[in-house]
């Protein structure tokens, strides 16, 4: 299906405060604002860079705005603000941190440059929608006030494909102990945009391992570096932090845990009567626990990582952030669902999801056997893809209601809008992913029941045991090239 986007042509709101002349009252001590000359010295305003009007393709995703960092002649302190943001889109920073009406931007942020704030219109966006809002921010010197508007421009793409593509109604299926395949454009995808895809990702320089795309159940797409099979295990690295989310929902259903409200004292009885004593498990799914963090070679290095993951100390307000991207915190998710459900995430796991769904994996531990719960769940591809495609039938497979659709929706929601969820993030076209250092994804799209999958080339390193030292782990190579937004939307793009 083609998505139509209506040209947005954004007010342009130029305000512009009268300049402030201080003019020196007499008095000993006082300072002066006069000139030399006894005239009253002026106030230069500042000089944020122009207005202007940026065209974007409808179907991108983190198209850049190329903001002009703001100058001051005079040497002013300047505060910058955004004053507002378009209605049907998502603003976010270059490093994926969503900007909003009211942010305060640092005068030498990274804001500002080629790709220092990026816009990505909403897939809804079409002829039926016209109201669009417009992004402005203010520059103040202290004594005047300068705005911005920027207009956006959505071009839509209505690109021929090389082969005739069904319009639907489509067929779905469920994979038994294999997988069924079926070409993209007999499920309405255009294959010249997947190969796109494929061409980006395999590229030389990005270091693919792995990329599978499931439609409607069926493989449509599946391609792996020359030294790989489909059967060879891939990592998952921080995807695995997705996984310890399912796991406290289904605990949740079970009725180990009460609710996502409760205190994690409850189950981590070391911290009653401490000060950590009200940190909640929503605060815990949402990294905002204010426990100090720990440096990553701390953490990995240490024999026992839930120990330390434990003993950290409480340095501001639980729940005062939005969050810190704590893998502590998470590990500590696991020692929830080991004390409420008796069985350590690995086992719980494979209990409650794999035997359903037909996978199994390896999770990886430290040296006295706690699960990494934020990391290093090693499977096949197809495995991984499996669990997307559970999430993307709203926690069902194949009429067994393995994850009640309540805990899929309040778990992805917030990723969903634009924020990270209880360990899910944000992917646009009403989508959310599963995340990994150096290119892991698991991109599911609910609404057209779509999982993409990437991998970076794997290697096991040390004695082939899951458990991690200095020496015993996976290994990854990290991309010269590579954007998730870009691989994603190639393939998002596909659908007509």
């Amino acid at each position: 299906m083609v998505r139509l986007r209506k040209r947005l042509v954004m007010k342009r709101m130029v305000f512009l405060l009268p300049a402030l002349f201080l003019i020196a009252c007499g008095g000993g001590g006082g300072s002066s604002s006069q000139s030399s000359n006894g005239t009253p010295a002026s106030n230069n305003p500042p000089q944020p860079g122009p207005d202007i009007t940026v065209s974007l393709p409808e179907n991108v995703i983190a198209g850049p705005l190329n903001l002009t960092a703001p100058t001051d002649s005079d040497g002013d302190t300047m505060t910058l603000v955004v004053t507002a943001i378009p209605t049907s889109g998502r603003l976010r920073k270059g490093d994926g941190q969503s900007v909003s009406v009211g942010y305060n931007i640092g005068i030498n942020s990274n804001i500002f440059g080629p790709t220092g704030l990026n816009f990505t219109p909403d897939t809804d966006t079409n002829d039926n929608n016209s109201s669009f809002g417009y992004f402005s921010y203010s520059v103040s010197d202290g004594k005047v006030t300068v705005t911005r508007t920027i207009s956006i421009s959505i071009n839509p793409t209505t690109g021929n494909c090389s082969l005739s593509v069904n319009s639907g109604p489509f067929t779905s299926t469920w994979p038994g102990l294999d997988w069924e395949s079926a070409d993209p454009e007999s499920l309405g995808m255009c294959p010249d945009e997947i190969n796109q895809a494929m061409e980006y990702a395999f590229k030389e320089g990005n270091y693919t391992g792995a990329v599978l795309v499931i439609k409607n159940g069926y493989i449509v797409s599946e391609k792996y570096a020359d030294n790989k099979m489909p059967t060879d295990l891939v990592t998952s690295w921080s995807v695995a932090k997705s996984f310890t989310s399912s796991l406290i929902g289904i605990a949740l259903d079970d009725g180990f845990i009460s609710n996502i409200d409760q205190p994690v004292s409850d189950f981590i009885t070391s911290w009653k009567t401490t000060d950590k004593e009200s940190i909640t498990l929503k605060q815990l799914m949402t990294v905002r626990t204010a426990l100090n963090l720990l440096d990553g070679s701390d953490l990995y290095n240490a024999p026992d990582q839930l120990k330390i993951s434990l003993e950290r100390e409480l340095i501001g307000q639980p729940g005062e952030k939005l969050y810190d991207y704590s893998n502590s915190d998470v590990m500590l998710a696991g020692e929830v669902i080991r004390a409420a459900t008796g069985k350590n995430a690995g086992a719980y796991l494979e209990e409650k999801v794999e035997s359903i769904i037909r996978s199994s994996s390896e999770w990886w531990s430290d040296s006295l056997g706690n699960i990494l719960s934020y990391c290093c769940l090693d499977t096949t591809p197809r495995n991984f893809a499996r669990f997307g495609l559970l999430f993307s039938r709203n926690g069902e497979w194949d009429g067994i209601n393995v994850i009640s659709s309540g805990w899929v929706n309040e778990s992805t929601s917030p990723a969903i809008s634009g924020e990270y969820g209880f360990y899910w993030w944000p992917a646009g076209n009403n989508g959310f992913t599963a995340l990994g250092i150096q290119g892991q994804i698991v991109a599911i799209y609910p609404e057209v029941d779509l999982v993409i999958l990437r991998f970076s080339s794997y290697t096991r390193m040390g004695d082939g045991s899951t458990i991690r030292t200095s020496s015993n782990y996976h290994s990854t190579t990290e991309p010269i090239d590579f954007n998730n937004n870009t691989f994603l939307n190639l393939i998002y793009s596909s659908i007509k």
